[in-house]
């Protein structure tokens, strides 16, 4: 299973977060700051250029390879429990993110 995620801009996707906590691959589309939480070939897959140059079986048996998708899912509940399981971490991303806002 994996959680398809096709929006061209999300402020802060809970549902992504949700996915990842569960141990869910998340396959998204490319916007602005959606590597901060997928990990390409890592949590999930970003659908970019490089990804689309692939020969369409070797999509599906990238997608269908219980290994890699095994290793992912791991990933997936690792990243959530050290990046975003708790409030103080975003807060301290949004943090930074303000600080550096404030000194232009």
């Amino acid at each position: 299973t994996y959680l398809v995620q096709t929006s061209e801009f999300e402020v802060y996707p809970t549902v992504v977060l949700e996915s990842l906590s569960c141990g869910t691959p998340v396959i998204s589309s490319q916007y602005w700051g959606v590597d901060e939480l997928i990990k390409d070939g890592r949590n999930g897959i970003i659908l970019n250029e490089s990804f689309f140059l692939k020969e369409n079986n070797e999509i599906i048996n990238y997608l269908f390879n219980k290994k890699n998708y095994k290793k992912m899912t791991s990933f997936c509940k690792k990243d959530f429990l050290q990046f975003h399981s708790n409030h103080a971490n975003t807060s301290n991303k949004y943090k930074v993110i303000y600080e550096k806002i404030s000194n232009f």
